[in-house]
């Protein structure tokens, strides 16, 4: 079983490294060479879009909050192993809060494997948060295969009070 959780640390390890590489990569992109990867915007019913926005703590404070709570997470993973530190729902808020902050998609396959458990399980907990208006799903365009997720402004604003409260 420690050779288990040592592979499985391991492998969360490169995860956590391979997320970080390319987190700063889009954040180095140029804002007109990521247009095409900006979050659709919300349609606000009379013809004209915008992205949805927080009322309180948000930008870099949100977002700090946000890694070190992740942060936090992968040290006791790293302590006490994965089966011990399995909480799927809010590891998926946490980086869907950060996708809201650089205005990247992230893909629900994408998702399943930060989560940390079994896709199905993580599949079922997104389930769980649509139908609670947390997140909202959408096929990308390009590729029905590959369906988007994202924050919606009821899950960030509930995210961000408890990170306040944290």
């Amino acid at each position: 079983m420690t050779s288990l959780n040592t592979l499985l640390v391991s492998k969360i390890d490169t995860i956590e490294n391979a997320l970080a590489e390319i987190r700063t990569l889009l954040a180095s992109t140029p804002s007109s060479e990521s247009a095409d990867i900006a979050q659709p915007k919300a349609d606000t019913g009379n013809g004209t879009a915008r992205l949805p926005e927080a009322s309180f703590l948000v930008g870099t404070l949100g977002e700090s909050l946000a890694r070190r709570h992740i942060n936090h997470r992968m040290a006791l993973i790293k302590t006490f192993g994965p089966e011990l530190m399995a909480d799927p729902v809010w590891t998926m808020l946490l980086e869907l809060l950060l996708a809201h902050y650089h205005r990247t998609n992230i893909c629900v396959s994408s998702l399943c494997i930060a989560s940390g458990v079994p896709s199905t399980t993580a599949l079922r907990w997104l389930a769980i948060m649509q139908e609670r208006g947390l997140i909202e799903r959408w096929p990308d365009t390009n590729d029905r295969r590959r369906i988007y997720v994202r924050i919606t402004e009821h899950g960030l604003s509930q995210v961000l009070a408890h990170l306040a409260e944290a």
